[in-house]
Order: structure tokens, then sequence, then C-alpha cells
């Protein structure tokens, strides 16, 4: 299983792109970072602390959703 933390956008995502679920084998879950858009967020962009929080809120949900997912799914076996 697989966590991946996005950006909140919403346009076609192709094969290959990490957005896709159909790009990997094992199973994906996402979380959005509601505030963290493409105009926002970049290289050249003050990091904003709200956005930051964003972040590390989807890592956390995403870890603790996947160990309980992990232990559900070692009871079951």
């Amino acid at each position: 299983m697989i966590g991946i933390v996005t950006l909140n956008t919403e346009f076609l995502r192709l094969m290959g792109d990490i957005v896709n679920a159909k790009s990997f084998r094992s199973e994906v879950i996402y979380d959005s970072v509601d505030l963290a858009k493409v105009s926002n967020v970049g290289i050249n962009k003050k990091p904003d602390n709200k956005i930051v929080a964003g972040f590390i809120k989807s890592v956390r949900n995403l870890t603790e959703l996947t160990i309980s997912l992990s232990r559900f799914s070692s009871i079951l076996q």
C-alpha cells in the first residue's frame, strides 16, 4: 500500500502520473491538502505555515490509516 499526499488540483491524470492510481501495481491511498494549490506552492514561494501544517496533517493521516489497514489485513490473513 502506498500513501500519497497531493496538492488540491483537478485535471486529467494520465497513466504514469503519480495521482493516477492505475499507475501503480499496489493499492494507493491519496490525501489532498486543501490549501495547497499550484498557485501558492512552489520553489520560489515563501512557505505558508497553514499549508505546511496541512501537509503534516495529511502525512499523519496517511500514516495512521496505512498502519490501521496493515493491522487489519494481517488479522484477516
